[in-house]
């Protein structure tokens, strides 16, 4: 083997550091948010960074093409609509007049529904 393989590729090479510390663990996650390759169709060229995906709104496909870039599959996609909803609601400017919502989702020839609770989990939660 070359020698020169041996050295390090990045300072910090350690997979132990990325789990034990706080920085390491974002620093890794949002160089791989912007980093990541995609295209949704062999026709289409690709793109860099997830942010694109997320730039298209908040709609089931954005969601749902995060979900599965992020995570290489669809495990939990309906799951992921809802989260994905009451967090936006608590991230945005967004104003909701009911506390539930009921969203239908379809994904290849299953459609959903997914009930949305925005009532808060805590009580002592302060946004």
């Amino acid at each position: 083997m070359d020698e020169s393989l041996d050295k390090p590729w990045y300072p910090l090479f350690d997979p132990d550091d990325i789990s034990s510390n706080e920085y390491f663990s974002i620093d890794s996650g949002g160089f791989y948010w912007v980093s990541k390759e995609h295209r949704n169709s062999r026709q289409e060229a690709w793109k860099t960074s997830i942010n694109r995906v997320c730039d298209q709104g908040l709609n089931n496909e954005s969601i749902g093409r995060c979900s599965i870039l992020v995570n290489g599959g669809g495990n939990q996609y309906y799951e992921r609509q809802g989260y994905t909803r009451y967090v936006y609601l608590y991230l945005s400017d967004m104003l909701k007049t009911s506390e539930i919502e009921t969203i239908s989702v379809r994904r290849g020839n299953r459609e959903i529904n997914v009930i949305v609770d925005y009532a808060r989990q805590s009580r002592s939660l302060k946004v």
